[in-house]
Protein backbone atom coordinates (compact mmCIF):
# COMPACT_ATOMS: atom_id res chain seq x y z
CA UNK A 1 0.00 0.00 0.00
CA UNK A 2 2.85 2.37 0.79
CA UNK A 3 4.32 1.69 -2.65
CA UNK A 4 1.08 2.76 -4.31
CA UNK A 5 0.92 5.97 -2.27
CA UNK A 6 4.53 6.87 -3.00
CA UNK A 7 4.01 6.17 -6.70
CA UNK A 8 0.92 8.42 -6.73
CA UNK A 9 2.87 11.19 -5.02
CA UNK A 10 5.65 10.86 -7.57
CA UNK A 11 3.12 11.09 -10.42
CA UNK A 12 1.58 14.21 -8.86
CA UNK A 13 5.03 15.78 -8.52
CA UNK A 14 5.85 15.03 -12.17
CA UNK A 15 2.51 16.44 -13.28
CA UNK A 16 3.15 19.70 -11.42
CA UNK A 17 6.64 19.90 -12.90
CA UNK A 18 5.28 19.48 -16.43
CA UNK A 19 2.57 22.07 -15.81
CA UNK A 20 5.17 24.60 -14.67
CA UNK A 21 7.36 23.87 -17.71
CA UNK A 22 4.41 24.44 -20.04
CA UNK A 23 3.57 27.65 -18.21
CA UNK A 24 7.16 28.90 -18.58
CA UNK A 25 7.15 28.05 -22.28
CA UNK A 26 3.95 30.02 -22.83
CA UNK A 27 5.29 32.97 -20.85
CA UNK A 28 8.51 32.88 -22.86
CA UNK A 29 6.55 33.09 -26.12
CA UNK A 30 4.37 35.91 -24.77
CA UNK A 31 7.42 37.89 -23.61
CA UNK A 32 9.18 37.38 -26.91
CA UNK A 33 10.42 40.43 -28.77
CA UNK A 34 9.38 38.78 -32.03
CA UNK A 35 6.85 41.48 -32.90
CA UNK A 36 8.73 44.46 -31.53
CA UNK A 37 9.56 47.25 -33.88
CA UNK A 38 12.03 50.02 -33.30
CA UNK A 39 12.75 53.39 -34.80
CA UNK A 40 15.83 54.55 -32.90
CA UNK A 41 19.25 53.26 -31.97
CA UNK A 42 18.23 53.16 -28.31
CA UNK A 43 15.15 51.07 -29.08
CA UNK A 44 17.19 48.57 -31.10
CA UNK A 45 19.76 48.48 -28.27
CA UNK A 46 17.01 47.69 -25.75
CA UNK A 47 15.67 44.88 -27.95
CA UNK A 48 19.21 43.53 -28.42
CA UNK A 49 19.81 43.60 -24.65
CA UNK A 50 16.56 41.70 -23.98
CA UNK A 51 17.33 39.21 -26.75
CA UNK A 52 20.79 38.56 -25.32
CA UNK A 53 19.63 38.31 -21.71
CA UNK A 54 16.76 35.94 -22.51
CA UNK A 55 18.85 33.56 -24.62
CA UNK A 56 19.88 30.31 -22.95
CA UNK A 57 23.51 30.25 -21.85
CA UNK A 58 24.84 28.24 -24.79
CA UNK A 59 22.79 30.15 -27.38
CA UNK A 60 23.79 33.77 -26.67
CA UNK A 61 25.89 34.18 -29.83
CA UNK A 62 23.19 32.56 -31.94
CA UNK A 63 20.67 35.02 -30.48
CA UNK A 64 22.91 37.91 -31.56
CA UNK A 65 23.14 36.50 -35.10
CA UNK A 66 19.36 36.10 -35.21
CA UNK A 67 18.87 39.67 -33.98
CA UNK A 68 21.01 40.85 -36.92
CA UNK A 69 19.06 38.71 -39.38
CA UNK A 70 15.73 39.82 -38.00
CA UNK A 71 16.41 43.57 -37.87
CA UNK A 72 19.29 43.89 -40.32
CA UNK A 73 17.39 45.30 -43.25
CA UNK A 74 15.63 47.87 -41.06
CA UNK A 75 18.94 48.89 -39.45
CA UNK A 76 20.59 49.28 -42.86
CA UNK A 77 17.63 51.18 -44.32
CA UNK A 78 17.77 53.62 -41.41
CA UNK A 79 21.56 53.92 -41.85
CA UNK A 80 22.13 53.07 -38.19
CA UNK A 81 25.46 51.91 -36.84
CA UNK A 82 25.56 48.31 -35.60
CA UNK A 83 28.55 49.27 -33.45
CA UNK A 84 26.49 52.01 -31.76
CA UNK A 85 23.52 49.69 -31.18
CA UNK A 86 25.80 47.08 -29.58
CA UNK A 87 27.56 49.73 -27.49
CA UNK A 88 24.28 51.15 -26.20
CA UNK A 89 22.92 47.68 -25.43
CA UNK A 90 25.75 47.27 -22.88
CA UNK A 91 26.08 43.54 -23.55
CA UNK A 92 29.79 43.57 -24.41
CA UNK A 93 31.89 43.56 -27.56
CA UNK A 94 29.66 41.51 -29.86
CA UNK A 95 29.49 43.76 -32.91
CA UNK A 96 30.90 41.01 -35.14
CA UNK A 97 28.10 38.55 -34.26
CA UNK A 98 25.34 41.11 -34.86
CA UNK A 99 27.03 42.31 -38.06
CA UNK A 100 27.14 38.74 -39.35
CA UNK A 101 23.38 38.52 -38.98
CA UNK A 102 22.88 41.92 -40.62
CA UNK A 103 24.91 40.79 -43.63
CA UNK A 104 22.84 37.61 -43.88
CA UNK A 105 19.50 39.40 -43.49
CA UNK A 106 18.84 39.97 -47.22
CA UNK A 107 19.31 36.26 -47.89
CA UNK A 108 17.60 34.60 -44.90
CA UNK A 109 13.93 34.23 -44.07
CA UNK A 110 13.10 33.37 -40.45
CA UNK A 111 10.40 30.82 -39.71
Amino acid sequence: MDDVISELNELKRRRECLKSQISLERKSREDSDWFESATSTDEYAAILRRTYNRAPRGDKMLALNLFGIKYGQEIRAAKMSVAEIVRRSEIGQFEQEVNGGVKLSPYVVLK
